[in-house]
């Protein structure tokens, strides 16, 4: 007895194969930094969809780093956050943050 008809069956197994094959668990996964970068530098902020991901992108812990170390550069925003110059640096996009408060903010 079938549930669902054959056209519904036929799609959820296309849909469930990538998930199988093996090429697909080589894929990177993407970090916020990339999404972000995308949506901030390359598209028009202005669409709707578009708003929506940076209102998203804007309540993640790692926006909120991100947006720290602007603010105040990263010996400050290291303190708040507990947490090693290193380990801050090796997180994708801080780096960036760092340079953008090195020219545009006043080291204290």
């Amino acid at each position: 007895m079938k549930i669902l008809p054959s056209n519904a069956l036929r799609l959820i197994s296309e849909y469930s194969k990538p998930v199988t094959r093996p090429e697909w668990r080589t894929l990177r996964r993407v970090a916020i930094f990339d999404i972000y970068l995308h949506v901030y530098c390359n598209l028009k902020p202005q669409t709707p969809l578009m708003k929506l991901i940076f209102l998203n992108i804007e309540k993640t812990a790692w926006y909120k780093m991100y947006s720290t170390i602007k603010l105040v550069g990263l010996h400050k925003a290291s303190i708040k956050y507990n947490m090693s110059l290193y380990k801050m640096l090796k997180i994708r996009g801080m780096k960036e943050a760092v340079t953008y408060h090195t020219f545009w903010g006043e080291e204290q």
